[in-house]
């Protein structure tokens, strides 16, 4: 394969992310939507996740295959323009979400992120959207002015900290939302299935550190 092959194939991965985030994102939402069944109108706290942990089972199978499309995708522009893809803001954003939704499935392997499923797949979609659609450039060798070593060093290492800083964002958005929440009185239905304050606290710091 030529480089030009290598760009289209790597334009058509991206787009297959992006249906394919679509289709998590409307798993996730069924989910979200349905989630919150009490199993008697007096204990509200006991949520029937009979069908909605299905649901969220295949949205979750969905992210990680958009997630594998889009790291082929990064991937395939880096071959073609061979040089690592981090040269302007279209190849940064790809690279960014990828990082944030390897983040995502990564971290929640050991702690239960399955709630945020929904927004996770709502910024992917926005970043990638908006990369596709406003940030695209075609591939194209480095300016002068980024043609240094220090290029592969500087911007890994803030694509690698904006991806976990925008998951621990999202963590300690939705903290600040249950505490505002409890300071009126007591949790909603659907709030009661989200970790405690103190859990969700922690989470944050530690991706932050």
């Amino acid at each position: 394969m030529n480089q030009s092959s290598w760009a289209y194939l790597s334009n058509d991965l991206i787009y297959v992310a992006l249906f394919t985030y679509a289709i998590a994102f409307f798993v996730y939402a069924f989910e979200t939507a349905f989630s919150v069944r009490a199993n008697s109108a007096e204990s509200a706290s006991r949520i029937d996740r009979t069908t909605t942990t299905r649901s969220n089972r295949l949205g979750t199978i969905f992210f990680l295959i958009a997630t594998l499309a889009q790291a082929g995708g990064v991937i395939a522009r880096g071959i073609s323009a061979e040089r690592i893809p981090l040269g302007n803001m279209y190849e940064f954003s790809i690279t960014g979400s990828l990082t944030f939704a390897l983040a995502y499935l990564v971290i929640g392997r050991r702690y239960d992120l399955r709630w945020l499923g929904l927004p996770s797949s709502i910024l992917i979609l926005i970043i990638l959207g908006t990369a596709v659609t406003l940030l695209y450039r075609p591939c194209a060798p480095l300016v002068p002015a980024l043609q240094s070593t220090w290029l592969v060093v500087h911007v890994s290492a803030a694509i690698i900290s904006g991806g976990i800083f925008l998951l621990s964002n999202t963590v300690a958005s939705a903290y600040l939302w249950l505490d505002r929440m409890e300071r009126k009185g007591e949790r909603s239905a659907f709030a009661k299935r989200l970790p405690g304050l103190e859990i969700l606290d922690q989470l944050s710091c530690r991706l932050v550190a």
